[in-house]
């Protein structure tokens, strides 16, 4: 199959179990982690065939999907305030709402040495991205 009709036939797949908007993250997604593809590369190499093995994991992702698991904890990763995060299903997905706290906890203590402490909150993902903007922090 190629890259264009792999995409076609995802989109047939999960149609009307997410939005447009959600459904083309989810592809973009897995073309980067599975066939090392970028946007602009999806669209320029359209007509290239994909390798047997890269459409069988997306095959893979895509069944989980249907069974509503969230992307992330199919991956294993996401992106939260420009850290890559492990997930599973133990912990929560970081929320973008998590990132303005993140924000606001940087703009409060920017000139600060903070101590933060951070118990219990699942992925660790706040105390990272707090030590990677604020150096001096103890976490």
């Amino acid at each position: 199959m190629t890259i264009m009709e792999v995409v076609q036939s995802i989109r047939v797949e999960l149609a009307g179990l997410y939005d447009v908007s959600e459904l083309n993250t989810f592809i973009f997604l897995m073309f980067e982690e599975y066939a090392g593809l970028s946007k602009t590369d999806i669209v320029m190499k359209a007509v290239e065939p994909l390798e047997n093995e890269v459409l069988r994991k997306m095959q893979e992702v895509v069944r989980r999907l249907k069974k509503h698991e969230p992307i992330q904890h199919i991956l294993g990763t996401t992106e939260f305030y420009g850290l890559s995060i492990k997930t599973d299903a133990r912990a929560m997905i970081p929320r973008p709402e998590t990132e303005e706290l993140v924000d606001w906890i940087i703009k409060e203590n920017d000139d600060n040495k903070p101590g933060i402490l951070d118990v219990g909150a699942g992925s660790g993902c706040i105390a990272l991205a707090l030590k990677s903007s604020i150096a001096a922090a103890t976490i």
